[in-house]
């Protein structure tokens, strides 16, 4: 049977498939964009007067209109490849799921529907919010390494805690006063013990992810999101909790034994 915790940290690994698959597609988009030549803001200008029945030299290149339909098109197209195959969107229009991943001055500028051209001030907006992105992707993967180790630690001592809760050496009545002493010390061990890893789990959960606490990411926030469709949002803690109180049940039990035998 899988625990929740173990249901958390699949959860977890999933995730981390899913950043890395995203940044990957991120830095072939960046790659592709950043080889793209920019539309000079002159032709754009004089694309603009030819599409108002204006005349220009017939000496001087027509960029506009065309410059931009070609590569704002072709910008779309990479983004569409490279981006939003990888995100989780269903049918979302391209544009919208451009405006959630880089913002929507960048969506009204890719748009088909608009005159701007792919200039170089286009392209370098384009870039810096694409830079922008890809550095929340990394500390999106470094908090979910961060996470999964934390897991995995609630995953490695939370056999050995059940195991120390569970009887050795038969009922409560026949145990002596020796044994039954015993017994209380490794429960009361066993309780610091859990109280120590909650506690670890409660800082680690209100801690920014390290530097990357300018990006506004905290592992609580990572683990709401996270956990949102498991049964418990805080699986570890959960856990924690219940093995706590077993434990305290289990403490008072022998505790009332002691007192008996004193």
């Amino acid at each position: 049977m899988t625990t929740p915790v173990e249901q958390a940290l699949a959860r977890v690994e999933d995730e981390q498939d899913h950043i890395r698959e995203l940044r990957s597609g991120f830095d072939v988009f960046e790659r592709e964009v950043r080889q793209l030549s920019a539309v000079s803001p002159r032709s754009q200008r004089q694309a603009s007067q030819a599409a108002a029945g204006g005349t220009v030299a017939a000496t001087q290149p027509l960029g506009g209109n065309a410059g931009k339909r070609d590569r704002c098109a072709k910008v779309r197209d990479l983004f569409a490849d490279h981006v939003q195959a990888r995100v989780r969107v269903g049918n979302e229009p391209l544009l919208e799921t451009v405006r959630g991943e880089l913002g929507d001055r960048v969506a009204l500028a890719l748009a088909p529907t608009t005159d701007t051209g792919f200039t170089e001030t286009v392209k370098s907006e384009l870039l810096s919010v694409t830079e922008q992105r890809q550095t929340k992707l990394d500390a999106m993967e470094r908090a979910l390494d961060t996470e999964a180790a934390s897991l995995q630690q609630a995953i490695e001592a939370i056999p050995e805690v059940e195991h120390s809760l569970e009887p050795t050496h038969g009922p409560l009545l026949t145990l002596g006063f020796t044994e039954l002493q015993a017994r209380h010390n490794a429960l009361l061990s066993c309780e610091r013990r859990l109280e120590g890893l909650v506690q670890s789990r409660q800082q680690h959960l209100h801690a920014a992810t390290g530097a990357d606490a300018a990006v506004g990411l905290t592992h609580h926030s990572l683990a709401e999101y996270l956990y949102d469709s498991l049964a418990t949002p805080h699986p570890v803690l959960s856990t924690l909790t219940e093995l706590t109180a077993y434990c305290r049940e289990q403490k008072r039990a022998v505790r009332d034994h002691l007192t008996r035998r004193v």
